[in-house]
């Protein structure tokens, strides 16, 4: 990690097993807890909603445009909360 942190030329660095625990870090790290809702698209791996669920918080799933596979934004726009 040391070596890995220094050749990226910075501080820190850590390893992961995985890609799920790379995400469920970086949602920790972001401060999503018990009670938050995660928008995510359902067009994804299994591990999205694994990671934001070992969080404490709730995968909102948001269809994708048909016409260039990415989150749809009139959707997303509808599934904002407080909790998002």
């Amino acid at each position: 990690e040391e070596v890995f942190a220094q050749f990226c030329k910075c501080k820190h660095a850590v390893g992961l097993g995985s890609g799920t625990e790379a995400v469920w870090l970086a949602l920790i790290a972001c401060g999503v807890g018990p009670g938050d809702e995660v928008i995510t698209v359902p067009m994804t791996f299994m591990a999205t909603a694994e990671a934001i669920s070992y969080c404490g918080a709730k995968p909102v799933f948001v269809d994708v445009d048909e016409r260039t596979y990415t989150m749809d934004a009139t959707a997303l726009s509808g599934a904002l909360t407080s909790r998002t």
